[in-house]
């Protein structure tokens, strides 16, 4: 609990979310730091399969879980001194410096894979204009005429 100043200059207590976890919350952490993956640590920390994405999105909300999850994560880099930024730079420096060009083109895969520079999504927000029931009569000899010489060919 945190002292916080009430209203009137009072003092009072203030939860902190450290609401306990359950064993089956910790196995669910645990599991998630290993994959990243919400479902699969759901399904490892053995909720329910037909609920576990549910479950894992809904877990990953609560205030105790990112807390908690945040704190390990914060650990596992102190302990290791492996951050993110220690990772960007290395890759980094191996997209510049390689001699061997495979390495340096992984290195270059990796850093833009990280600024989501690719993505394997097709875009299917076409900003594609509606055509009247006239327009559409209007273009239809057109278009046949142009499958008829797509046929004949």
């Amino acid at each position: 609990m945190k002292l916080s100043q009430g209203v009137n200059g009072t003092t009072g207590m203030k939860a902190n979310n450290t609401k306990q976890l359950t064993p089956k919350q910790k196995r669910f952490i645990d599991n998630y730091l290993i994959s990243l993956n919400a479902t699969d640590a759901a399904i490892k920390a053995e909720y329910s399969e037909k609920t576990a994405r549910a479950i894992g999105c809904e877990l990953l909300t609560k205030p105790n879980i990112q807390s908690e999850i945040e704190k390990r994560i914060k650990k596992i880099e102190d302990k290791t001194e492996i951050t993110v930024e220690y990772v960007l730079n290395g890759l980094n420096t191996l997209a510049k410096t390689a001699k061997n060009e495979g390495v340096r083109l992984r290195a270059f895969e990796l850093l833009g894979k990280h600024l989501t520079l690719f993505t394997d999504k097709l875009d299917t927000n076409w900003n594609v204009k509606r055509l009247s029931d006239e327009e559409i009569n209007n273009l239809l000899p057109e278009a046949i005429e142009i499958l008829k010489n797509t046929l004949k060919k």
